[in-house]
């Protein structure tokens, strides 16, 4: 489920890479701005368990599910290059992560893992953080 409709011929390998990471950290920015507006607690006039759904959503609906395709995908010996109707986020990275590298694509599907359960791990800790400093005391 990736939406990034370009010509990847036109791009060197590393703006591919941010090409198709650039939707997830996007994403991901909206995250953190529901994090913040979390941690200002009733100053707000959003509800907690909105800010508390964005999150989640934002998190599950795109930073993991792109991961989940990322490592079911079949990553071919030769990228195809050139318009193409879409590409999985993660699966692009790593295809073009590759042919920029050389480095196994198991072994970037592994760095995505390790890389996606330490922001995870970054996120559950700030909203925690944002929910302890929301509360009224």
């Amino acid at each position: 489920m990736g939406c990034n409709l370009y010509d990847s011929s036109r791009m060197g390998d590393l703006a591919n890479v941010l090409v198709n990471f650039g939707g997830v950290i996007f994403t991901q920015l909206l995250c953190w701005v529901a994090v913040l507006l979390l941690s200002a607690g009733e100053r707000v006039a959003i509800k907690q368990w909105m800010l508390l759904s964005v999150i989640g959503i934002t998190w599950l609906g795109d930073a993991i599910l792109q991961l989940v395709q990322g490592l079911l995908a079949s990553v071919p010996q030769v990228l195809p290059r050139g318009p193409e109707s879409t590409y999985t986020d993660y699966q692009a990275v790593v295809w073009f992560l590759r042919d920029q590298t050389g480095v196994a694509a198991s072994a970037l599907q592994a760095a995505l893992v390790v890389a996606t359960l330490a922001y995870s791990a970054v996120l559950l800790f700030a909203t925690r953080w944002a929910l302890k400093r929301g509360s009224p005391r």
